[in-house]
């Protein structure tokens, strides 16, 4: 199910070429999870970004609880 995501790109790739410029490492979280993934732009200009990225994300309760179970989430961001 969708939900409302903060992130924050921790690095960019650059390049001449769409393929190996703009993969990023980046940050999310929500108010129940957060988490770590690779996104690639999909699409840019000045006004909109598009990007794609797969996510390993973990629930902030079972973390405080010591349980560490992982899960692996596709993530759509557009930026304005």
């Amino acid at each position: 199910m969708p939900e409302p995501t903060l992130a924050f790109e921790l690095a960019e790739t650059g390049g001449r070429s769409w393929l190996t410029s703009g993969w990023s490492l980046d940050a999310i979280t929500t108010p129940e999870r957060g988490g770590l993934g690779i996104a690639k732009d999909i699409y840019e200009n000045d006004y909109l970004e598009v990007d794609l990225g797969g996510y390993v994300i973990q629930e902030y309760e079972g973390l405080f609880r010591g349980d560490l179970t992982p899960a692996v989430g596709v993530g759509l961001n557009v930026r304005f």
